[in-house]
């Protein structure tokens, strides 16, 4: 059962941790708005509860195949761009929203 009927920093906190964690898009764009809708519907419609560490990690198996996630690309690229500064790093989280040449969410696959 929730505890409270607003979100609580607590909830902001563990959302934010488990995005990093996990990969799922979590910067301010489209993708990353649909993925907290997704998670706060589920856990105040759906489910009733806190959104914790813990209740996340019971969710995720149900929410997976419907949260974005960041591309391979996109994940080295930023990894790159967290070890300058924060400039430059806003800069890069701009562009790559606009670039049209590299996947911006989930897993390209090839087959061979």
């Amino acid at each position: 059962m929730r505890t409270s009927t607003t979100i609580t920093q607590n909830e902001v906190d563990a959302y934010a941790k488990f995005c990093a964690e996990h990969n799922i898009i979590n910067d301010g764009t489209q993708a990353d708005i649909d993925n907290s809708n997704l998670v706060l519907d589920y856990f105040t419609k759906t489910w009733n509860e806190d959104i914790t560490e813990a209740n996340l990690a019971q969710a995720f198996p149900q929410l997976k195949p419907l949260l974005k996630f960041q591309s391979q690309a996109e994940i080295e690229l930023r990894k790159t761009a967290a070890d300058s500064d924060a400039v430059a790093t806003q800069k890069f989280a701009t562009w790559f929203e606009k670039q049209t040449f590299l996947v911006k969410e989930g897993e390209e696959i090839v087959a061979e």
